[in-house]
């Protein structure tokens, strides 16, 4: 029996539920990724999910055109990623790391351009914060090297398409881990040559 840790992008595979089914993303659905798609039964058990992504935005910013305040802390967004985390973080065999998300400024909307042009000015609804996810990625390439220096895993799973990740995988494999990739959406042709197997999921087949 192999050990398999799955390492995921929590972003990233959010993004792409969200897009796909127009739906956000549960831990009842993480956990069929896992045990149906990724797991090859029943020669593979998972040692462990670890899940990255950053705790919702919670301090107050003020628009700078009409200086209208929002305090995120207050929002619906904000309670209901506090409860997803924290439902997440208390499954067997779930590690949550997080990342941090900040807030860097203002940009503006798909619309702006041409609602400026029709009005000839900007309004407050043309911009909108621009908030800035880190350490998510340094902290998965840490835990690929860190499960590959230790030997706990004979494979790990990665969900993501992030180039970024290709040193630690290279790093994993010289160590003799296989990595597997989980393609949910288009895959670059270097992470397929860093990779020993990709697992094509239909994530619209992970609907609960």
């Amino acid at each position: 029996m192999k050990k398999v840790a799955v390492l995921i992008d929590g972003g990233y595979l959010s993004k792409i539920y969200k897009r796909q089914l127009s739906k956000n993303l549960t831990p009842g659905v993480i956990l069929k990724l896992v045990e149906e798609k990724i797991l090859q039964r029943p020669h593979e058990e998972l040692f462990r999910l670890y899940y990255y992504d950053a705790p919702p935005f919670g301090k107050e910013i003020t628009n700078p055109i009409d200086n209208s305040t929002t305090d995120f802390s207050k929002t619906p967004l904000f309670t209901a990623v506090n409860d997803f985390h924290r439902e997440l973080a208390e499954t067997d065999f779930v590690a949550l790391r997080k990342g941090k998300l900040s807030f860097g400024g203002w940009k503006l909307t798909r619309g702006a351009i041409n609602n400026i042009k029709k009005t000839g000015a900007i309004e407050p609804s043309d911009i909108t914060p621009d908030f800035k996810q880190k350490a998510v990625d340094m902290k998965i390439g840490l835990d690929i090297a860190w499960l590959a220096t230790k030997k706990i895993v004979e494979i790990i799973a990665l969900v993501t398409a992030d180039n970024d990740f290709i040193p630690a995988m290279k790093f994993a494999r010289k160590e003799g881990i296989h990595i597997t990739i989980a393609k949910i959406d288009s895959l670059n042709t270097y992470m397929r040559q860093h990779a020993d197997k990709i697992i094509d999921i239909d994530i619209k087949t992970l609907e609960l």
